[in-house]
C-alpha cells in the first residue's frame, strides 16, 4: 500500500483491530487476534498495536514504519540511522485529501 493509504478506510481498520482483542472479563485475556473470536498471539498484537500507532490512535508511540520499532527508540538505540519519516497514517491521508482540493 506503498503512497495508497488514501485507499484504506481507517476507522473500519481501527474497528476491525479492536474487534480482534481479547476482553476477558475475569481479566485474564489480553492482546490481539488475526481474526474476532480467534485465539490471541503476540505476533498479531504487535501489528494491532503497530497498526492503531501508525493510525496515531490512543496516543500510542509513534513506531518507524520501515524498522517496525518505536520512533523514540531509534533515535535513542540507533543515531546513525535517520528514519525515513515519523509520519503516522493519518497524516498521510491529510495530505492526500489536501492534494485533492
Amino acid at each position: 500500500m506503498i503512497d495508497r493509504q488514501d485507499l484504506i478506510n481507517l476507522d473500519s481498520l481501527r474497528k476491525y483491530i479492536l474487534h480482534c482483542q481479547d476482553l476477558e472479563e475475569d481479566g485474564t485475556g489480553g492482546g490481539f487476534a488475526d481474526r474476532p473470536g480467534n485465539e490471541t498471539d503476540v505476533f498479531h498484537t504487535f501489528f494491532g498495536l503497530t497498526a492503531l500507532s501508525l493510525m496515531g490512535q490512543y496516543e500510542l508511540d509513534g513506531i518507524d514504519h520501515t524498522y517496525a520499532i518505536p520512533v523514540d527508540t531509534l533515535r535513542t538505540a540507533f543515531p546513525h540511522i535517520v528514519p525515513t519519516t515519523t509520519a503516522n497514517i493519518t497524516e498521510s491521508n491529510e495530505e492526500a485529501s489536501a492534494g485533492e482540493s
